[in-house]
């Protein structure tokens, strides 16, 4: 009986995890995993999502860093996205992405400061405002995976887009149920999460600048281990876990 309330008393003790542990626990859950790349459904490429925690100044930083290699057409494409967050909510700290075409290479790089994101490329700087806690495209997933996998559960992110070069606020995200997917040859059971966000730009008619919208539309499906299955871009490209 003293061991029992002794054991009842050291449980009771035990000091609540926060939010940015429980996260960095769901991080390495994600881990460092390979995919196929599908476009229209064919095969097109490869990718590495790679996940990790470092320390700077004494804070834990989370590092991702993806990797897309493709053959469009004649010519090989490869992209390396490295971005680094906090483990609050995996707001974005900085990004660098580098794109080789067949040899000609392009950079992109990207530094918060404040509600601003500082973007130079191809030799030129753009400055971004964007919100407070604003994530980039890297963690969007990351976030996804370290949600509670339940259908119904939902949460909503403020995405600072490296593709669109825009801040992309309000972006929603809800798990709509189970699904079972044929990995491989293998039954995977998933929870199939649904993005929307919006994309906004300007089209030229009659000579004239005119602004537009397009829907973002991703959709993941997660282990209950929390890592990613497979995601589906805007019903085109997509991501296969490699169950090799």
């Amino acid at each position: 009986m003293k061991f029992l309330l002794t054991a009842i008393l050291l449980v009771q003790a035990a000091p609540a995890q926060s939010p940015a542990d429980k996260l960095e626990a769901a991080l390495k859950k994600f881990g460092d995993r390979n995919y196929r790349i599908l476009l229209d459904g064919k095969d097109a490429g490869i990718c590495s999502l790679k996940t990790r925690i470092e320390k700077e100044g004494g804070k834990s930083v989370a590092v991702f860093e993806d990797q897309f290699a493709m053959a469009l057409e004649e010519q090989k494409l490869v992209m390396t996205w490295t971005q680094k967050a906090s483990t609050d909510r995996l707001q974005l700290i900085s990004a660098k992405h580098t794109t080789d075409l067949s040899g000609r290479k392009s950079e992109w790089i990207l530094t918060v400061e404040g509600k601003k994101a500082l973007i130079e490329s191809d030799g030129k700087k753009e400055t971004v405002e964007i919100g407070a806690g604003a994530i980039g495209e890297s963690a969007m997933v990351r976030l996804v995976c370290a949600a509670e996998q339940k259908e119904g559960a939902s949460f909503t992110a403020d995405v600072m887009s490296g593709v669109a070069n825009q801040f992309q606020p309000g972006h929603s995200f809800k798990c709509v149920g189970k699904e079972s997917l044929d990995i491989g040859g293998k039954k995977l059971d998933t929870f199939k999460w649904e993005n929307k966000g919006e994309w906004k730009s300007t089209v030229t008619v009659d000579g004239q600048e005119v602004p537009n919208s397009t829907s973002v539309q991703n959709t993941f499906w997660v282990s209950p281990d929390g890592y990613l299955v497979r995601s589906l871009g805007n019903g085109r490209s997509e991501l296969i876990l490699d169950a090799k």
